[in-house]
């Protein structure tokens, strides 16, 4: 019987495990994965995909200005005439059934180039919208990449710190045991309790900073991370040599400056359009009616026409010239919109490469602090055995081994953190993952 429930125990431990590494596989994410998941979820980027999708429609409304129009009319009912042609015959004649049929087609000669200002503007709309998009894309890839990192960096720090409980739960046992058999003093072993005391309040600082970190990438990611990996080392390796290099990227390529442009090029082509209707209209006209029973006649009315059509409106209370200084000050206030994005990204720029630069040199520093800290400690282990150091020695050394190895850890993850922001801040983090989303698919109903 015991054999039995060994045997049943075990089938159920190897299938808890089988489902525990399924599951895990399954789920199994790197930061490429993260991202271009997030490309096709996110509602800030389905949002900026939509809108992308509006304005392209809006080209197909203004260029509908080039085509021809026609309109057909058709009527039935009733009418009653009282005119010379009525009063004439019995009074009844001036009632009878009205009946018309008409088409009307016309096609626009010239508007002042109102119809190509539409045009163009909605096309600098649809450009706009697109770097808009690729801008929101880079901003969200960002955000996963902080979020990913930090639940690393705090799954890495949460493993050192139980490691160092662990160690100051050894030393605590140590001393206690010292101090029963009356070898060791109480000193010590106050010494002791209240470093571990300590050592179990960063235990559980860290498993909350993992809890929140975990939270926030949920947040952006939209499910919970499980199995994450260390970036490749191959990623991003082609950075701005130097800070001039990152600022002449980011004015030149960043797709946030490219949509300021666009939305500048669509204010000078509304201001165009506006102008326009200080221009006449020309338009050629085409028609033909079949009445019945108009104007008091009963008989069948037939015409057709062909006609160019000139108008000009001569006066509109001052609306055309208003319009026209509203677009220019439009124009006037994308183009300071421009200015401001140059400001911030060539600062964001190099204050990315700055930090970027700061990270690789400190690194080695705090490798090397470290590996020195991981040295001591174990010396002074050896020594404190042999009673050449004391407990406070002791004590002492892991602290310093788990602070040195806590900053290497941070230090790692701000250095791949700031790859990212650098890249991010020059427009080029997507390109640089490899990460390439069909925005063209993207819509609401299949985010």
């Amino acid at each position: 019987m015991n054999k039995q429930r060994m045997m049943l125990t075990l089938k159920r431990s190897l299938l808890v495990t089988a489902l525990c590494v399924a599951h895990s596989t399954v789920w199994a994410e790197t930061l490429v994965e993260a991202v271009s998941e997030t490309m096709t979820t996110h509602p800030e980027v389905l949002f900026s995909a939509t809108r992308k999708q509006t304005l392209a429609q809006q080209v197909s409304i203004a260029e509908a200005g080039y085509y021809p129009k026609a309109d057909l009319t058709l009527g039935y009912g009733y009418e009653w005439t009282d005119n010379a042609a009525t009063n004439d015959n019995s009074p009844y004649n001036n009632e009878m059934i009205r009946r018309e049929a008409g088409i009307t087609a016309s096609q626009m000669l010239y508007d002042g180039y109102a119809t190509k200002s539409r045009v163009d503007a909605a096309e600098s709309g649809v450009e706009a919208g697109s770097n808009d998009l690729n801008a929101t894309s880079e901003d969200v890839a960002l955000r996963v990449s902080q979020v990913y990192l930090e639940v690393l960096r705090r799954q890495q720090l949460l493993e050192l710190t139980r490691s160092n409980n662990q160690a100051h739960q050894e030393t605590y046992d140590r001393i206690k045991r010292r101090y029963d058999s009356g070898l060791g003093s109480a000193a010590d072993l106050e010494q002791a309790r209240g470093r571990l005391a300590l050592a179990n309040s960063n235990l559980i600082a860290a498993e909350g900073n993992l809890w929140e970190a975990e939270i926030n990438y949920e947040r952006v990611v939209g499910h919970r991370p499980l199995d994450l990996q260390m970036p490749a080392d191959k990623c991003c390796v082609h950075m701005p040599s130097t800070p001039e290099d990152a600022v002449k990227i980011a004015l030149t390529e960043h797709p946030a400056l490219l949509a300021a442009f666009a939305r500048h090029e669509q204010a000078m082509a509304q201001t165009n359009g506006a102008k326009a209707a200080f221009h006449p209209r020309l338009d050629l006209e085409l028609g033909a009616d079949h009445n019945h029973g108009v104007d008091g006649d009963n008989f069948r009315e037939e015409d057709a026409y062909a006609m160019l059509r000139a108008r000009y409106n001569a006066y509109r209370g001052g609306a055309d010239s208003a319009r026209v200084e509203q677009m220019q000050y439009l124009s006037d206030a994308q183009r300071e919109e421009i200015r401001k994005l140059q400001w911030e990204l060539e600062a964001n720029a190099r204050s990315s490469w700055t930090q970027l630069n700061k990270a690789f040199e400190t690194l080695p520093q705090l490798e090397r602090h470290a590996k020195a800290a991981e040295r001591t400690r174990t010396a002074y282990r050896r020594q404190f055995d042999i009673g050449q150091r004391s407990l406070l020695d002791l004590l002492d050394s892991e602290n310093e081994y788990f602070t040195a190895n806590s900053d290497h850890i941070n230090g790692v993850f701000d250095e791949w953190y700031a790859r990212y922001r650098l890249l991010a801040h020059v427009g080029k983090l997507l390109k640089a993952l490899e990460v390439s989303p069909d925005f063209e698919t993207i819509s609401v109903a299949g985010g």
